[in-house]
């Protein structure tokens, strides 16, 4: 999974999820809006705009952000998360 991210990795993580048809630029304004408080993620899910894999579902989806959230290698591993919905559209 590719991410597009803003901010310091030393800072809160946010975590910004774009929903099904859209990709990372969904959250770009709000994105560099929140760079100077915090490190901004926007993860490119799988079989969108800009993703390197093709799309297989939303439970791997969902492991890939697992993953990641994982992967901080803060002791306080604060993470929050704003989501568009896949089943919206």
């Amino acid at each position: 999974m590719k991410c597009v991210e803003y901010g310091k990795e030393h800072k809160e993580t946010v975590i910004l999820l774009h929903g099904g048809g859209l990709s990372w630029w969904n959250y770009r304004e709000e994105a560099e809006m929140l760079r100077d408080e915090f490190h901004v993620v926007l993860p490119v899910l799988d079989g969108h705009a800009g993703s390197d894999r093709p799309f297989t579902s939303i439970e791997s989806s969902a492991g890939e952000i697992i993953k990641y959230i994982d992967s901080i290698n803060r002791p306080e591993k604060y993470v929050q998360a704003l989501r568009e919905t896949l089943g919206k559209q």
